[in-house]
């Protein structure tokens, strides 16, 4: 994902430009394990717009990330869905918005994001450029139905961008902290027990030799939880809520409260 853009290939079509415009009408192509079309005109102002329709599979997307995490949960999703992804390019940027009813796309997930191919759960991912105090910044967001809430803050470094700030939010609407990494679980229920075997999984597949190790920018700072119902080691917990903050040093310190214990907890993740 040189960019931010899917690598496109077998492509077949008309494209006509000058110094000053880009036209696509009609190309035909394949990307994201899919066929896809593009359409592409140049406005008056000089920015360009260019839409992509088609259809992608999990497999294609985990192939266009490269990535060992993405890929072990991408192993869950199975089938094919419609998508459509509208780029802007102008001056000061490009700004994408890229749209999924995943209808054909069976989740293989605990509770409650499990869905048969035949649901439709809506999947957005936004990204638009920004200008903070001088910093070249970009801010993408993606959600899956209002289930699934993450935004990301990512600053310009070279050829790359680093990760700033971030939030990842279930259950609620996300919001940046004023730094670091924040998560919020809000659900009525929350079955940590069946989530278990897929976090190790998943981190299982970030460690393995060969791979770099998990990046501190996506190491949790703050962490919310408040649910009715939370199961952990077997344990049923009713009307809980929890708040926990990591410090510069790794020590977690929590306040917890539920019907069956309340208190406060500090604790030092071992680091091997």
């Amino acid at each position: 994902l040189a960019g931010g853009v899917p690598a496109l290939t077998r492509l077949t079509g008309p494209l006509a430009f000058t110094e000053r415009s880009l036209r696509i009408p009609g190309v035909t192509g394949y990307a994201l394990g899919g066929p896809v079309r593009l359409d592409a005109d140049t406005r008056a102002d000089g920015v360009i717009n260019l839409v992509a329709s088609g259809r992608f599979t999990p497999a294609g997307v985990a192939g266009a990330l490269n990535h060992p995490a993405a890929t072990r949960l991408l192993e869950r999703a199975s089938g094919e869905a419609a998508h459509r992804t509208t780029l802007t390019i102008a001056p000061a940027g490009f700004e994408l918005r890229a749209e999924s009813d995943l209808v054909g796309i069976a989740l293989n997930l605990p509770a409650p994001l499990r869905k048969s191919a035949g649901e439709a759960l809506p999947f957005t991912l936004l990204r638009r450029p920004t200008n903070i105090e001088g910093q070249d910044l970009d801010v993408l967001r993606a959600t899956l139905g209002r289930l699934v809430d993450v935004q990301l803050e990512r600053r310009r470094e070279g050829a790359t961008h680093r990760v700033s700030r971030s939030a990842i939010s279930v259950g609620e609407e996300a919001a940046l902290p004023a730094y670091g990494v924040s998560v919020n679980l809000a659900l009525p229920r929350i079955d940590l027990d069946a989530w278990q075997p897929l976090y190790e999984s998943v981190s299982t597949a970030s460690a393995r030799p060969g791979t770099a190790p998990p990046a501190e920018e996506f190491v949790p700072d703050t962490v919310s939880l408040r649910t009715r119902e939370l199961v952990l080691d077997g344990k049923l917990f009713r009307n809980v809520v929890l708040g926990a903050t990591r410090t510069a040093e790794g020590l977690w310190n929590a306040n917890l409260a539920s019907d069956l214990v309340s208190g406060a907890i500090a604790w030092q993740p071992s680091r091997s």
